[in-house]
C-alpha cells in the first residue's frame, strides 16, 4: 500500500497522540496502584503484628519484589515507547516496515500484571496474619 505524504503526516500525528494517551492513562494507574499497594502493606505490617509474630513473611517479600519489578518495567516502558514511536515515524516512508514492538509489549504486560500479582500476595499475607490474631 502506497501512502501519500499527507497520509504519512496524519499517521505520524496519530502515533504521537496514541503514545501520549497510553503514557498518561495506563501508566499513571499502574504507578499509582503499585505505590499505594506498597505503602498500604508497610502500614499494615507496622500496625497489626509485632515483628516476632509475623507469619508467612515470604508472601509479603514476594509481593514487594513483584511491585519493584512492575515499577522497573513501567519506567523502562516509557523510554521504549518513545523509541518505538520514533522508529515508526522514521519508517513511514517504508511501506513494508514492521510496526511490531515486542519489548514494549512485554514491558507493558509485566508492569500491568505485576500489580494484581502483588495485590494477591499482600492480600494472602494480610489474611494469614489477621486470621491468626482473631
Amino acid at each position: 500500500m502506497t501512502r501519500t505524504p499527507e497520509q504519512k503526516m496524519k499517521e505520524s500525528a496519530e502515533i504521537k497522540a496514541a503514545q501520549m494517551a497510553n503514557e498518561s492513562q495506563r501508566d499513571a494507574f499502574t504507578a499509582l496502584g503499585h505505590t499505594v499497594l506498597f505503602s498500604a502493606s508497610i502500614a499494615f505490617l507496622a500496625d497489626i503484628r509485632k515483628p516476632s509474630e509475623i507469619e508467612q513473611i515470604w508472601l509479603l517479600y514476594s509481593a514487594w519484589a513483584s511491585t519493584l519489578i512492575g515499577l522497573f518495567a513501567l519506567t523502562w516502558s516509557f523510554q521504549e515507547a518513545h523509541r518505538a514511536a520514533n522508529r515508526r515515524i522514521s519508517s513511514l516512508h517504508d511501506d513494508n516496515a514492521s510496526d511490531a514492538t515486542p519489548l514494549l509489549d512485554a514491558l507493558n504486560f509485566v508492569s500491568l500484571w505485576s500489580f494484581p500479582i502483588s495485590m494477591l500476595g499482600i492480600a494472602a499475607f494480610a489474611a494469614i496474619n489477621l486470621w491468626s490474631i482473631t
